[in-house]
């Protein structure tokens, strides 16, 4: 019997050895991959941080339309101390364009709440129907893609739409920014990094503002406010 409880115990310790040393291995790769994302939420809240402490460009509260550089019909309209685009069927994205900002690489800054309609936004790099698009969602997604003239309805999405916990409900404000250097595009959201791609199609072109419904819906609305613009 005593030899029998021996046995036991020594063919046990190598299980228990193993064991251990496994979950001492689990709990480290955890805590790199832990230390890991930390350095990298660290360094692209970085790259914002110096993005947006660099030349500035142009500032522009939105309140009204300084110096006619907003286009303004019934559908872009300022009211209530800020710039809203409108919508007013369904499947369709309504553009706001600026009349003379044109940019290649910058850093585009802005304060977008989602008042009605599915989806909400800026345009960068745009040149009459060609243009691409970072926007966010009724269902608390955001994603960027790039339309080609004459592509009628059809989208290259080169993010996805994807959920970020970031991202407040429609009717609240958020803080879109999008740093274009070249053909790379880094994504925030409320001073969080979401996203970054690459593609080198369009190297310039008009700011603009969007709304846009889904089939579902034939009337939306977004406002934005405090646009800043600096030198990528």
């Amino acid at each position: 019997m005593g030899f029998l409880l021996l046995a036991v115990f020594l063919i046990a310790i190598p299980f228990t050895y193993l064991a251990n040393k496994e979950n001492t291995q689990l709990a480290t790769a955890t805590a790199n991959a832990n230390v890991r994302a930390t350095q990298q939420a660290k360094a692209t809240a970085g790259v914002a941080s110096t993005a947006t402490s660099g030349t500035l460009i142009l500032s522009d509260t939105l309140a009204s339309n300084t110096n006619g550089r907003w286009v303004e019909n019934t559908t872009c309209v300022f009211t209530g101390g800020s710039y809203h685009v409108k919508v007013q069927q369904t499947s369709f994205l309504q553009i706001c364009p600026s009349n003379a900002l044109s940019l290649d690489n910058a850093t585009i800054q802005v304060d977008v709440s989602l008042l009605s309609g599915n989806d909400a936004g800026l345009l960068f790099r745009a040149n009459g129907d060609q243009f691409y698009d970072f926007e966010i969602t009724d269902q608390e997604q955001f994603f960027l893609r790039r339309h080609n003239a004459g592509a009628g309805a059809i989208y290259t999405y080169l993010i996805q739409n994807a959920s970020s916990p970031v991202i407040a409900p429609r009717g609240q404000k958020n803080t879109l920014l999008v740093i274009a250097s070249g053909d790379d595009f880094k994504l925030f959201i409320n001073g969080t990094f979401v996203g970054e791609t690459q593609d080198a199609t369009f190297a310039n072109g008009h700011v603009a503002f969007v709304a846009g419904t889904l089939a579902s819906t034939n009337r939306g609305e977004a406002s934005f406010a405090n646009l800043k613009v600096f030198k990528s």
